[in-house]
């Protein structure tokens, strides 16, 4: 006779009851034991400082008014370096290399409301159709290092020119130039966000050139991932005959080459 026929119905769903509940609790305190045993280390900033400026009453010293919260600030933490070590980015200078600083105006609107420094160096200024990118940079570096001496250059100046080609290919050169000119002025950051769609593809040009010898003269220097969307080169490969001034790379390589042709 099975046990199941001599107990009664209410014992039965009662410990079924039991064990249905048993296998929900299991795993649960299987986790928390797990956790009991790990070291858990906690990244959020509002577990290390006050976080005043999420508040929507402004970030503490009046840097900016609450409208105008740098997300950039709070995402790295920034705040919390500047409140734990005692650091704001004094005497550092620092290079911002974009379109233009103040070509459609506001700059002064900037420094009013805390978002800007009240002095900017401006080497060169943008114009055309530039847009004050810049600017805006030069806001979330002076929300991040409040105390840093702000340096800015347009990467070149559009001039007009019968060959757009020509034209961009200056505009390289002078981008190198000005790259010298903030280290220069004793700049040990720069930072820029420009493309340049004529830039060599596969060795170096004027503006790496200039990149590396900021580097080593001690700058450290960011610039843009190039992240240009669907604007790009994308082809098959069609081989074309080398014309003869290339024909010595294949002597020098000591085996046949085979050329692309890009049009």
């Amino acid at each position: 006779m099975s046990l199941l026929c001599i107990l009664p119905w209410g014992t039965i769903l009662e410990n079924l009851f039991l064990l249905f509940c048993r296998a929900i609790k299991s795993p649960r305190r299987m986790q928390k034991r797990q956790y009991r045993n790990r070291k858990t280390i906690s990244l959020k900033s509002e577990h290390l400082e006050p976080r005043q400026c999420l508040a929507g009453d402004g970030i503490p010293g009046g840097v900016y008014e609450a409208g105008n919260l740098n997300q950039a600030d709070i995402a790295m933490l920034a705040d919390v370096a500047r409140a734990r070590y005692g650091v704001d980015g004094a005497g550092i200078k620092i290079g911002i290399i974009s379109d233009s600083f103040n070509n459609l105006g506001g700059a002064e609107y900037d420094v009013a409301h805390g978002a800007l420094p009240e002095i900017v160096h401006v080497l060169h200024e943008g114009s055309g159709t530039a847009e004050d990118e810049g600017r805006a940079m030069a806001q979330l570096v002076h929300a991040i290092a409040p105390g840093a001496e702000l340096f800015f250059s347009a990467y070149a100046d559009e001039g007009e020119s019968q060959d757009p080609y020509d034209q961009l290919v200056t505009m390289q050169n002078q981008f190198a130039a000005r790259i010298g000119e903030l280290v220069d002025a004793g700049c040990t950051i720069i930072v820029d966000d420009i493309y340049n769609p004529v830039e060599p593809w596969f060795q170096d040009g004027p503006v790496s050139r200039a990149v590396d010898d900021a580097v080593r003269r001690g700058t450290t220097y960011f610039t843009a991932a190039s992240n240009h969307s669907n604007f790009s080169y994308e082809s098959t490969f069609h081989a074309v005959t080398p014309p003869v001034e290339l024909l010595n790379l294949e002597d020098f390589a000591g085996r046949a080459l085979q050329f692309h042709d890009f049009d």
